[in-house]
């Protein structure tokens, strides 16, 4: 195992550890999070913050369980999907905050999620893929 290999898996261990510990947050402080990022929030907004949790809570546990993955296809596959899934929802969530759906608060964690997509798209670009010549 190389450096970089052993630096990508305590990486995604990291990177799931924090996304879990924010599922929990979203699931368990609930009405925390929804007057901390939303203007306008509904008796149906109520149900926003379990369903994060759980959807994020099940990329970190993805993002911990394929750290020990051998280079390779599958490995590449889940580094692009976590990198992919945190860009788009940093996106969609920029474009909520300057239509004033969400609140400022909300740019802290738009910053995180581009600093841990990052850090999924470099490992995803040195994960060790040689292509055979053969």
């Amino acid at each position: 195992m190389n450096g970089l290999d052993r630096a990508r898996r305590r990486y995604m261990r990291a990177a799931g550890a924090l996304q879990v510990a924010w599922a929990l947050f979203a699931f368990f402080c609930g009405d925390r999070l929804i007057a901390w990022f939303i203007h306008v929030a509904g008796p149906s907004m109520a149900l926003f913050p379990t369903g994060l949790g759980v959807f994020v809570g099940t990329f970190g546990v993805l993002s911990w369980m394929a750290a020990s993955a051998p280079p390779g296809p599958a490995l590449r596959a889940v580094l692009a999907c976590l990198a992919g899934y945190l860009v788009c929802t940093l996106v969609a969530d920029a474009w909520w905050v300057l239509h004033g759906v969400l609140t400022p608060w909300i740019w802290a964690s738009i910053a995180m999620r581009g600093a841990v997509a990052a850090g999924y798209a470099l490992f995803l670009r040195g994960s060790g893929m040689e292509r055979s010549t053969g």
